[in-house]
């Protein structure tokens, strides 16, 4: 059942540029922001994103400390 988001005290320059953009894209706010909340919701989340680097990487990758990384295989 969908449900709805109620987002309060948005700056004025905010609202102004979403509703720049969702006319820009020819939609309106409401179908703007729920594309933006898609995108947010599906895209992996940056510890999804470090696990996965890590498992490519062979499990020893270290964002932090670019010394500790093991180089790639080729």
């Amino acid at each position: 059942m969908p449900v709805s988001f109620t987002v309060r005290d948005v700056p004025d320059h905010i609202a102004r540029a979403i509703e720049a953009r969702a006319a820009e894209a020819g939609q309106s706010v409401q179908d703007y922001l729920l594309r933006l909340l898609i995108r947010a919701a599906t895209a992996p989340s940056p510890a999804e994103t470090t696990a996965r680097a890590e498992h490519l990487a062979g499990g020893d990758a270290d964002a932090r400390n670019p010394a500790r990384r093991r180089p790639l295989d080729r």
